[in-house]
């Protein structure tokens, strides 16, 4: 229920931010996708490479925002996350 997981998008506690993340992807799909958008440019390069896998583990529906997203990161982490989401599993 995203009620119950946003506020914990913003809890301080990394490893609940990260399982909060995964699990609104997981709950919510592509309607999660602009709330996990909003924390591409989060201030934690953690966060932001949470965001990117949830966002990629949402499928084809997240798969065109990666790629724009992609030109933009700062990052080899933030590159290869989102690489090892749009790759074909092996």
């Amino acid at each position: 229920d995203l009620a119950r997981v946003k506020p914990k998008l913003r809890a301080p506690a990394d490893a609940m931010r990260h399982r909060a993340i995964a699990s609104m992807a997981r709950a919510r799909g592509a309607r999660a996708l602009p709330s996990l958008v909003a924390l591409f440019d989060h201030g934690d390069l953690q966060v932001r490479v949470s965001a990117l896998r949830a966002a990629g583990s949402i499928g084809a529906p997240a798969h065109a925002t990666l790629r724009a997203q992609r030109s933009r990161v700062g990052t080899d982490v933030e590159r290869e996350a989102i690489d090892a989401t749009l790759s074909p599993p092996r």
